[in-house]
C-alpha cells in the first residue's frame, strides 16, 4: 500500500513540476515580450527627443546666422557714418555743425545695437527640455508596476499549487 502511495505522490510531484516549469516558461516569454516592447518604446521616445533637440539646434544656428548678418549690416553702417564724420571734420564750422546734426540723427538709428543677442524662448525651450525627458521616472514607474504584478501572480500561483498538491497523511506515518 505504501508503495502505491509513494508512486502516486511521485506522479503528482512530477505533474506539479511539469506544470510549474511550463508556467515559468510562460512567465519567461512574457518578460522577454514586455522587455522588447519597452525597448521599442524607449527607442521611439529617443527618436522623438533627439528630433526635438535637432530642431532646437537648427533654430539656434539660424538665429546665430541672422544675428551675425545683422551685426555685419550695423558694422557697415557705423563704418560709413565714421567715414562721413571724419570728412565733416575737415569742413568749415557752420557746415560741420549741420553735417554733425544729420550724422548724429542717422547714428541714433544705427546705435541701438544688441551685442549679445537674447533669445529667451530658445533658452526656455532648452531649460525646459529635461522636464520633458521624464523617461527615467516613467521607466521606474513601469518597473514598479510590473514587479508588483509579477509578485501578485507568483503568490496566486503558489497558493493554487498548495491547494492542488495534497500529501496523504498515512504516507508519512501520520494516520
Amino acid at each position: 500500500m505504501a508503495g502505491c502511495q509513494l508512486a502516486a505522490w511521485h506522479e503528482e510531484s512530477t505533474l506539479w513540476a511539469g506544470k510549474t516549469l511550463r508556467q515559468t516558461e510562460v512567465e519567461r516569454q512574457l518578460v522577454v515580450s514586455e522587455c522588447e516592447g519597452l525597448c521599442q518604446l524607449l527607442a521611439e521616445r529617443e527618436q522623438v527627443l533627439l528630433a526635438r533637440l535637432g530642431e532646437l539646434d537648427t533654430e539656434i544656428v539660424r538665429r546665430r546666422e541672422e544675428n551675425a548678418a545683422h551685426l555685419c549690416e550695423e558694422t557697415a553702417r557705423l563704418s560709413t557714418l565714421i567715414t562721413e564724420l571724419e570728412g565733416k571734420c575737415q569742413q568749415p564750422a557752420p557746415e560741420l555743425l549741420q553735417g554733425l546734426r544729420s550724422a548724429v540723427s542717422r547714428g541714433e538709428e544705427v546705435m541701438p545695437l544688441h551685442l549679445v543677442p537674447e533669445f529667451p524662448e530658445l533658452e526656455k525651450r532648452l531649460w525646459d527640455f529635461p522636464g520633458e525627458n521624464k523617461l527615467q521616472e516613467a521607466l521606474m514607474g513601469f518597473l514598479g508596476f510590473r514587479r508588483a504584478h509579477i509578485h501578485a501572480e507568483m503568490n496566486l500561483s503558489l497558493a493554487r499549487q498548495r491547494t492542488m498538491v495534497t500529501y496523504p497523511g498515512d504516507l508519512l506515518g501520520c494516520s
